[in-house]
This record gives structure tokens, sequence and C-alpha cells, in this order.
């Protein structure tokens, strides 16, 4: 072989002085491999390696692993030009002028050889300061990201591609290794470089409020007309004895706490930091002012209420909706299962275990709350009266079937058997629900008792509040003994027939 020309070799030598002054890693020699093809070979002498060449400090895993990914880069290189080879022998057989050109192309392919051969000679010495180059980069580099760059053969890469690619990260490590799909996340941060834009959430795919989104629809109230349900008092209104009770419940006095958020000095300014806030912060700040925990008015020493079951956020799995969703109130209050006695338990429950599946029965909410009565709802009113709605309006279902079953329905004519609260960060409304009994047919509606702005002086903030212990105290343990009186009335051993009054003793 001739020697290396000079200009080449001056090349070369620029190079290698070049990559030692900006090598990342100045106080390492070298690798082997680089100062052996940097440095000046003598003619005609076999190359001599003394000791083992290794160019990344890695275990065996880890070069295992790399020669296994270039072993497969190789077959699919491979593949690829056999496929590519076969279709252009199949479109030359079925093209007539494959034999016609095959003289020409010979000669080029001749020329070609001998052209591609001056090249080689002239740029011998260039190509080995390019391979410099490509090693020092690969030091620099780390290998998974190497491969995720080589690898790639698409031109245009997709945002999600692009995404999960090596190319948008860089890795944190001191010392590179193999990529893990387990471990790669928590070692990457976004590369400064990156498109911003890859890392951002489209507001149309936020995720919304899943308990809230269904009812935002207004047909809904369509959908309750239909099922005998209303959203507005009816034209006669509650019976006497319901209004002087709601004037009860709203009148007698509660103390409230003595420091609360509510207090004058800053109760605007929790009403500010809570709008336009999710419903959880809504909550915890706000929620325990307008409707205290029944549970925790009974441990402070009222023990009548014990009978009391509370339910905060929580689906109601066990209870047979009025639409297609399960109820998920942000509060609600029914009774105990254990408040009832074991013979008014099984009394009730036969009575409706015609209507009853292995999941859901009429009379439950939850799996420990029964005959619910109580529910309160944050967001927008014109939401969360329809939640408040479909929730009360399953509690009232299983009342009335329950007191027609022992004839009598005219006791819940016109009289509330279900209270509800909405509120947001700065207002709040009590609605009492109530029965209409005509003849075979039940409808329900409601009626507004209170409606007030809580950050506004000119009402009593503490309103919703006092109506509500007033209701644990008063109305409830009224109510839980009017239902137990009916259970008392059912007889023992109930037939399952398909209508309630239609049902025969054994």
């Amino acid at each position: 072989m001739d020697p290396m020309p000079e200009q080449p070799r001056q090349s070369q030598e620029q190079g290698v002085e070049i990559l030692r002054e900006y090598h990342p890693y100045p106080s390492r020699p070298l690798s082997p491999i680089i100062e052996e093809s940097s440095a000046e070979l003598p003619h005609n002498r076999k190359r001599v390696r003394e000791g083992e060449v290794a160019l990344y400090e890695t275990s065996e895993d880890d070069r295992e692993w790399k020669r296994q990914q270039m072993l497969d880069s190789h077959d699919t290189a491979e593949t690829a030009a056999t496929e590519a080879n076969t279709a252009s022998e199949e479109t030359n057989h079925v093209d007539g002028s494959h034999d016609e050109a095959e003289p020409l192309e010979a000669e080029y392919e001749e020329a070609s050889h001998e052209e591609a051969g001056h090249e080689e000679a002239d740029n011998e010495g260039t190509d080995v300061l390019e391979s410099v180059e490509e090693a020092a980069t690969q030091i620099a580099t780390p290998l998974w990201n190497y491969y995720a760059v080589v690898d790639s053969d698409d031109e245009d890469v997709e945002d999600e591609d692009i995404l999960h690619s090596g190319s948008a990260y860089q890795s944190t490590s001191a010392s590179p290794s193999p990529p893990s799909e387990f471990d790669r996340t928590p070692s990457m941060t976004p590369a400064p470089e990156a498109n911003a834009s890859l890392f951002v959430l489209p507001k149309d795919r936020w995720p919304a409020e899943p308990k809230s989104a269904q009812y935002r629809d207004a047909l809904w109230s369509i959908v309750y007309n239909k099922n005998k349900t209303f959203m507005w008092e009816f034209h006669e209104g509650l019976a006497e004895g319901s209004l002087g009770l709601c004037k009860e419940l709203l009148g007698r006095e509660q103390l409230p706490p003595r420091v609360s958020v509510f207090d004058d000095d800053v109760i605007h300014e929790i009403s500010v930091r809570c709008q336009r806030r999710n419903e959880t912060r809504v909550f915890r700040d706000i929620t325990p002012l307008i409707a205290p925990s029944a549970e925790l008015v009974a441990l402070r020493g009222n023990k009548e209420l014990d009978i009391l079951c509370e339910s905060a956020n929580e689906i109601w799995t066990y209870s047979q909706q009025l639409l297609q969703y399960q109820p998920q109130p942000s509060y609600s209050v029914g009774f105990k299962a254990l408040a009832f006695t074991e013979l008014q338990f099984t009394k009730v429950t036969e009575f409706f275990e015609d209507r009853c599946t292995s999941e859901t029965s009429p009379i439950m909410g939850t799996s420990h709350m029964f005959f619910p009565c109580f529910s309160c709802e944050i967001g927008s009113f014109e939401i969360t009266r329809r939640q408040n709605t479909h929730n009360m309006t399953i509690g009232m279902r299983a009342v009335v079937d329950l007191f027609r079953g022992v004839k009598r329905e005219s006791d819940v004519h016109r009289q509330i058997l279900a209270f509800s609260i909405s509120h947001d960060s700065c207002e709040a409304e009590i609605v009492a629900h109530y029965p209409v009994i005509l003849g075979e047919t039940t409808e329900f509606y409601q009626q507004i008792i209170a409606s007030f702005v809580f950050t506004d002086s000119r009402f009593d903030k503490w309103m919703a509040y006092r109506f509500t212990k007033n209701m644990y105290e008063v109305w409830m343990p009224a109510q839980f003994q009017w239902i137990c009186s009916a259970i008392d009335q059912l007889p023992e051993g109930w037939s399952c027939g398909k209508d309630i009054g239609q049902r025969e003793f054994v």
C-alpha cells in the first residue's frame, strides 16, 4: 500500500488536536481505538494491539445488549434490501425492456466501480478523521439516545413518536446505560430545545368533573317529567304542617362555631379564594359551615343522632337510580341499618324483596345507608338542582311505597320526605322535597325554603348551618320513628307479588 498522502495526514493531525482540546473528559486519555487510528502506521506492518480494547466502561450484559441491537438493525436492513431487490426483479420481469437495458447497466456499473476506486484512494485520510470524530461523538452521547436516533428511518415523525423518542430528552445520569421502559421516565428531563407544545394537553381533552358532567344538559328536566318528577312546586304547595316545620327549622336557635372562616374579617377572602376552584376545595372550606357533619354532631354529646349515617362523595352503588347514572352526592345523610331492630329489618327487606336484585335495593343508597333523606351538592345551582332532584327522588320513592303497602299513602301526601341544599362559594339554597298522591300515581315536587348570599351582610350567614343542625335534631328522629311505625304495621311473611297492592299473606 502506498504511503498516506501528506494533505490527509495533516487534516488527521489537526482533527486529533481539536478532539483533545474539546474532549468532554479532559482528564481521561483517548480510547485505544482513537489512538491507534490517529497514529502513523508503518508500511506493510501488521497492527498489534496491547491489552483489551473497550470503548465504554460497561458490563458484559450491556455489551451483549449493544451487539444484539446491531444485529437486529443489520437483519432489518438486509431484509429490506432483499424485499426491494425482489420487487425490482418482479417489475423488470413483467416489463419487457429488461433484456435490452442489461448491457447498458453492466457498462454503467463498471464505470461506477472504477470511479469509486479513485475516490477511495483520494479520501482515505478523510475517512480516518471522520471515524475519529464519530467515536468521540459516541463517547459523549448515551447509548439509548444514540440508537433512538440511528434506528429512526422515517423522515416525518409524528408528535407522539417525538414525545417518546430519546431525541426529545437528555439523560441526567453520569454513566450511560441501556434503555428500559421501566426506568426511563424517572431519569429523564425535557431538553431545552424540545417543543413545548408536545407536553401541553389541549383544553378539549381536559378532564371534567365526572359526577356533574352528565347533569349539564338542560334536557334532564324533560326526562324527570317523564318519570313524574318535577323541579317546581305543586299548585297547592306543601301541607300546612310541613310549612310550620320549615319555619321551626329556620328559626330555632343554634350556637355557631366560635372561630371559623365565616368570621366577618375573613369570609369575603375565603369566598374569593374558593371561586373557580374545584368541588373538593369548596367542600373542605365552606361545606362544614353550611351542612355540618351529622356523625360529628352525634359524637359531641347528642346520642339520639346515633341512628344517622352519612356519606361524602360516595357513589350510591346500591340504589335503584331514576336515570341511567348512579347518584354521587357531595354529602348525604340517611339511617343506619343497626338503627332498625332485627324484626323491622327483616320485615322491610321482605316487603321490597320482589324489587331487590343481587346488587341494588329501593331502600338503600350505599351499603350502610338506608332511606336517604338529605343531600348536599356543590356547584352551579342549575346543575346541583338536577343532582339533588335525582338523589331525593330515590329516597322518597321507597318511603311512599312503604306507606302504600300499609294503606297509609294519605299520610305522605304533600308532606316533606327529604331536604337538600345547593351551594357554591358565596350562595346557598335550601329545598324541601315532597310527594303528591294522585290515586295510583305518585308525583314528586320541590319547594325552595330559603335562598341567600352568606357573604352579604344583609343576610344571616348562619341560616343554612342552623337549619341543618335543627333538621338533624328535630326532624330526622321524628322521620325515623314515622318510618318505623309503618314498618311495624307490615305483617310477617309477605309473598312476593308483582304489585304492592296485590301482596298476600302466607
